[in-house]
């Protein structure tokens, strides 16, 4: 069984110190993930102002998603990350399999990873994640079309998703007016 201990400071500086028995989990990706996700406050709707500053907490994602340090984060190195939230295997992840890993991290977190979800989820009405959503995302934040994402152009598109998440307040995918109870069974 894995355990994860979390200390949060405040203002979202966050301190991690994990304990992983037998899952093989990438420790960036739920590192990244965490800081990617932080924190939905008591009542509805999501409270990103916890991640403030944005940049630098954008920045500090950027640096634990790029695996191998050399300032250009590749569809793969996002691909790399998000396999572990194939429950099943199968090459896809969809919305179950991906909020219940975050549940199982961190159940305040639920009501925004339905938010992040979509925006990772590129492509029309599969509703699943797989390569070529990794390839859009990867496309849509490399602002200047090089094929580089630098941490200039994540940091610059995070910043803008945070702050237009400061006045989300419930999530709206589809049929449904929200995913679920604001927090994880």
């Amino acid at each position: 069984m894995a355990t994860l201990l979390i200390k949060l400071d405040t203002f979202a500086k966050t301190h991690l110190t994990y304990q992983f028995h037998s899952l093989g989990l990438n420790i960036n990706m739920i590192v990244a993930l965490l800081l990617t996700l932080c924190c939905l406050s008591a009542t509805s709707g999501v409270n990103v102002l916890l991640l403030k500053p944005y940049d630098e907490f954008a920045a500090h994602m950027y640096q634990k998603s790029d695996t191998n340090k050399d300032g250009i984060l590749t569809v793969t190195e996002i691909e790399d990350e998000f396999r572990q939230y194939d429950a099943n295997h199968d090459g896809h992840i969809s919305r179950h399999e991906y909020t219940s890993f975050i549940c199982f991290l961190q159940p305040a977190l639920y009501q925004l990873s339905h938010y992040l979800y979509d925006q990772y989820d590129l492509s029309p009405n599969d509703h699943q994640l797989q390569i070529t959503d990794f390839e859009a995302f990867h496309a849509k934040l490399d602002s200047n079309g090089d094929a580089n994402l630098t941490q200039t152009e994540w940091v610059t598109w995070w910043v803008k998703t945070f702050q237009g998440l400061e006045t989300a307040n419930h999530h709206i995918h589809g049929h449904s007016a929200e995913h679920g109870s604001h927090h994880c069974m």
